[in-house]
This record gives structure tokens, sequence and C-alpha cells, in this order.
């Protein structure tokens, strides 16, 4: 005899297996008497079919929605994935991260504008590598080194950031 096993915690249908005889019911009835163990039954489960999952209800199957480790994206982009039996992606959800709105389009071009006017701004302004050797080879006290690091610290520092002050 065949026995259908389903999870203690989900109760959703994992495998078949031939059911043990149990020895002692058999010879006292003289027919053949099965062991059941927990978390199984001889109720053969329902076909299913694409996410969809058998569930046993302590009588028989239920057919549920299993869309478990679906990844969908609300329309403000928050990334959410599908944990649980029976829960379903909601309606207006994206499977892919939603696109851009032409408000949103407009103000990441202007950062990128903005970032990219700074950028060369900075590239327009630097001293050629001669008058910046030159300068360092001039720095005769600790106030002209501070001056010249100082100059140098805020380069690297919007280039660490890539954004203004």
């Amino acid at each position: 005899m065949k026995i259908y096993n389903y999870s203690p915690t989900t109760k959703e249908f994992l495998s078949i297996t031939d059911a043990s005889l149990d020895p002692l019911e058999t010879a006292a009835s003289g027919k053949n008497v099965y062991l059941i163990p927990a978390h199984a039954t001889d109720v053969a489960p329902p076909e299913t079919g694409v996410n969809e999952i058998a569930i046993f209800n302590g009588k028989g199957w239920d057919i549920l929605p299993d869309f478990r480790g679906v990844i969908y994206w609300l329309t403000d982009r928050t990334k959410l994935i599908i944990e649980s039996i029976g829960e379903e992606v909601p309606g207006g959800a994206f499977l892919e991260v939603p696109p851009l709105t032409p408000e949103e389009t407009a103000a990441a071009q202007a950062e990128a504008d903005r970032i990219a006017a700074k950028a060369q701004a900075f590239i327009d302004n630097l001293p050629s590598w001669e008058l910046v050797s030159s300068a360092v080879d001039n720095i005769a006290n600790l106030a002209d080194a501070k001056v010249f690091l100082n100059k140098l610290a805020r380069v690297v520092y919007w280039l660490a950031k890539n954004k203004a002050d």
C-alpha cells in the first residue's frame, strides 16, 4: 500500500512511500493492516499544475498557489520575495524592477549632469603637472605645505564623494 508523506509544518505533499505491515494487527485480524506514520496519509494527493501545491487538510488535499521564491517589486521599487504557500504576486506588482517615471529619469539626469559639470570644473581648473611639481618643490615652510595639502585634499575629497560639499 502506498502512503503519502507531508510536511509537519506546511502540510505540503513531500513523497510517496510503501507502508509497512503492522505484524500484530495483521496477525490478530487475519488480513493485511498497514502502519501509517505521523505526517502521512493513505489518501493520494491530486495532480497539481505550475505554481500549485497539494496541502493536506486532515481529511484530504487542497490545492493552493505556490509562488515561494518569486521576487517582485512594488510601484515604489520595494523588492519583495514570496515566502509562504498561498501568497501570490499582488496585482499591480512587477516581476522586474519597474522603470523610472519621467520625473525620476529627469532628476537622475540632472544629478548626473551636475556631477559631470563639477568634475569638468575641477579638470578645467587643474594646473599642469609642471606647475604642481614646481609648487611641491617650492614649499618652504609649514604654512605653504598646509595650503598645498588643503587644495589637494579638496580634490581627493570630491573624487571620493563624487558630489558637492
